[in-house]
Formats: C-alpha cells, structure tokens, sequence
C-alpha cells in the first residue's frame, strides 16, 4: 500500500514536472535551464525497476524536488521580475506619451507665436497684420490725395480771391476817380452858381 502511494506520488510529480516544463519551454525556450531535466533523466535512468516500475530512492525524490522547487522559485522571480519591468515601461510610457503631448502643445504655442505678431500689445496673426498695415497704407495714401486735392483747391481759391481782390481794387479805384470827378464837376458848378449869384447882387 505504501509502495502504490509512493507511485502515486511520483506519477504527480513527473506529470506536474512535465506539464510546467512544456509551459515555460513555450514561453521563453532559450532561457530553461537544463539542469531539471537532465536531473529527472538521471534519476529514471539510475533508478531500479521492478516489474514495469520504477523504484526511485527517496534522496533523489527529494533533491529532484527541491531542484524543481528551485527552478520554479526562479520562474516566479522571473514573472515578477518581467512583470516589474512591464509596469516600468508602460509608466515609462505614459510619461513619454505626456511629454510628447507637452511637446505637441508647446509646438502649437510656439507655431502660434511664429504665425503671429506683436502689434501695439495684440497678439495677431501674420494675415491679419498684413491687412492692417495694408489698410494703414492705403488709408494714408486716400490721405494725402485728399489733402493735395484739397490743397489744389485751396490754392485756386486763393487765386480766385486776389483776382477778385484786384479787380474790386481796380472798381474801386473808377469809382472813387469817377466820385472825384463828379465832385470837382459839383465844386465847379457851384462855384459858377455862386459867381453868377454875386453878379445879380450887384
């Protein structure tokens, strides 16, 4: 009875073997060490057979045990170890991908800043300040016209007004020479009036 459960025991053991060793040899086959299999080879190969059994000392039971309890240790450490460096990427990662938004924003800003210009402390853009500026030209040039025309006009005006001037001067002057005439004429008149008056008096 004790020697079936022993069997028993061995069969589990060998199946478990197995079955892990076929999981992690398709895991990562480069990195299985050889070492648990070669032992378990040996093992069976030293062993006793009795019948179609295998009697298997229980110091090699044990040390395969304990280089399976190894390997598997190991393993363990292995999936905590990738596991450790899988969350380190991925944070990694993530602080990547912050700094490319960061980037990304700081790019717009800076596009922004490339794209506009400063005009009396307003931020605009390129297009907008060449519409200003260009209506700024344009409004100084309509300017200058408007003040040359108005000039031009202000100029014959003045002209118009001395031409005006000297011909009222020159009205003037008749009619005050025609006034002196017409008073000399007067004078001379009343003056004969005067002489024929005294001559009747007489």
């Amino acid at each position: 009875m004790k020697y079936l459960s022993m069997k028993s025991f061995f069969l589990s053991v060998v199946l478990f073997v197995l079955v892990v060793g076929q999981a992690f040899a398709q895991a990562e086959e480069e990195n299985i060490p050889q070492k648990l299999s070669d032992q378990y080879k040996d093992m069976i190969e030293s062993s006793e057979t009795f019948q179609q059994y295998k009697v298997i000392p229980i110091t090699k039971m044990n040390g395969f045990g304990e280089a399976m309890k190894d390997t598997l240790s190991r393993y363990r450490n292995n999936i905590v170890s990738i596991k450790n460096e899988r969350d380190a990427v991925e944070e990694n990662n993530d602080s990547l991908q912050q700094q490319l938004a960061d980037v990304k924003i700081e790019l717009t800003e800076t596009q922004k800043e490339v794209d506009s210009m400063n005009f009396f402390g307003i931020l605009i853009t390129k297009s907008v300040y060449n519409v200003i500026l260009w209506g700024i030209v344009i409004g100084l040039v309509v300017l200058l016209i408007f003040l040359y025309l108005a000039f031009l006009n202000a100029n014959r005006v003045a002209k118009q007004a001395k031409n005006d001037k000297v011909r009222v001067d020159e009205e003037l002057e008749d009619l005050r020479k025609t006034a002196h005439d017409k008073q000399v004429k007067i004078k001379r008149e009343l003056q004969t009036a005067l002489n024929k008056l005294d001559e009747l008096n007489k």
